[in-house]
């Protein structure tokens, strides 16, 4: 009759755990003159690693005035075999009459010609619908567009705060939200399947295309990774486990 719990008793040790992990700035340092691919260490900070552009602090924001990305380097987003992570941060809205002028988040990057991205600007010239966002994926140096999605209401120049979030579910799965700066109202969600990629890891960071200067604040990365318990502990706990039930039995009939 006591089998079973003892059983089970086995069988948690196998369960999986799964581990958390978190990084955030709010970029509330003293201001920095540019910094680039070149600049070593980052003055911004050494868990920064600048593929392109010209990136700076100033009154406490994060901006850079040259097309490029930044990534943080220390944590990255996985988003396959049950792991997930939630991107956040506020991006100001470039606009400018070519509506070629965009900020936003990068993810999944693995170098300037393969990675994921967010990102939003405004068509200064437009008239209706002036305001986009749009959900890129960028293999080999080719833009693919899952979605652009076109709007009214950003203000060119505004902060607004941009989260993705990864399925735990399905690979290449994700939710991305634009909300008003600092607040849950949300201006616009929507959730894409990304096909054809293979992008399932690599770090986040922030991305400018265009022209003008971007701003960029309260950055924050949280992952999700499970974790196995290590299999050959496993497997001796439930040998171990069987063998005592065994004599128990034995005992008893004895």
């Amino acid at each position: 009759m006591k089998k079973i719990p003892i059983l089970l008793t086995i069988l948690s040790f196998i369960s999986v755990t799964v581990h958390a992990a978190t990084v955030s700035d709010d970029f509330n340092r003293a201001d920095t003159a540019n910094q680039d691919s070149l600049s070593d260490p980052n003055a911004i900070g050494t868990q920064y690693t600048i593929d392109q552009g010209s990136w700076r602090i100033k009154d406490d924001q994060l901006l850079c005035t040259d097309n490029g990305v930044m990534y943080e380097n220390s944590l990255q987003t996985t988003n396959t075999g049950g792991s997930s992570f939630i991107l956040t941060a506020d991006v100001s809205a470039p606009g400018n009459t070519s509506a070629d002028r965009t900020g936003g988040l990068v993810f999944n990057y693995q170098d300037s010609g393969n990675y994921n991205t967010v990102r939003i600007g405004v068509d200064t010239d437009a008239g209706s619908d002036a305001s986009r966002i749009q959900f890129v994926t960028r293999l080999g140096d080719t833009n693919y567009f899952s979605e652009v999605y076109y709007f009214d209401g950003l203000v060119e120049g505004s902060l607004y705060t941009l989260q993705i979030e990864s399925s735990l579910s399905a690979t290449n799965e994700f939710t991305y939200t634009l909300f008003e700066q600092g607040t849950t109202t949300e201006i616009y969600s929507n959730l894409v399947t990304v096909t054809g990629s293979t992008l399932t890891d690599g770090y986040s960071g922030f991305a400018r295309t265009g022209g003008g200067t971007v701003y960029y604040d309260n950055y924050s990365l949280t992952t999700v990774v499970p974790e196995a318990r290590d299999s050959a502990l496993l497997l001796g706990l439930l040998a171990t486990g069987l063998v005592f039930m065994r004599l128990r039995s034995k005992g008893k009939r004895d």
